[in-house]
């Protein structure tokens, strides 16, 4: 099923897909509704399409369609049944597109089913990332050469254990 910013029941439930997903993948971030709001005037032109099994979502995409490129902004998706129909559709859009473009997380094997895989995998570190133990991430992180004290206030309202003064 496709369609684009919806206001609905539907979309709800791709929102709902999303953080369930975010919270067992690597690297996703779960989206509170200012967040799809400020996706939604980034990218007004976005589309979406969701795989459906036992009438629950089980994979959607946002993407673009523009100069004949298929742009993927999520490829969020709960096993290789769910993906193997996703990619259906991408390929379905052949005759309107030259290329298909796309970002994902690191530990995701972006393609790994495709017969011929004739693509560009290109790791690059562009997004924000959410420190968990703050104390053990300060002690790796390679400061230099400070000559004088230091001190960092954190104040996390989510991990409570990095609260305080270092």
């Amino acid at each position: 099923m496709s369609f684009e910013w919806p206001d609905s029941a539907l979309f709800q439930a791709i929102k709902d897909f999303h953080n369930a997903q975010a919270l067992i993948n690597n690297g996703s971030m779960l989206r509170d509704d200012a967040w799809w709001k400020r996706i939604e005037r980034r990218a007004p032109d976005s589309h979406f399409a969701a795989y459906f099994k036992s009438d629950q979502i089980a994979d959607y995409i946002r993407y673009i369609i523009q100069d004949g490129t298929f742009e993927i902004h999520d490829f969020i998706t709960e096993d290789l049944l769910a993906e193997q129909a996703i990619w259906r559709f991408i390929t379905s859009h052949a005759a309107n597109v030259s290329s298909i473009k796309g970002v994902t997380s690191n530990d995701h094997q972006f393609g790994f089913y495709f017969k011929e895989r004739q693509f560009k995998k290109e790791v690059v570190q562009d997004v924000m990332i959410r420190v968990v133990d703050a104390t053990r991430f300060m002690q790796h992180y390679p400061w230099g050469d400070i000559q004088e004290p230091l001190y960092i206030r954190i104040e996390d309202a989510l991990c409570s254990w990095n609260d305080r003064l270092y």
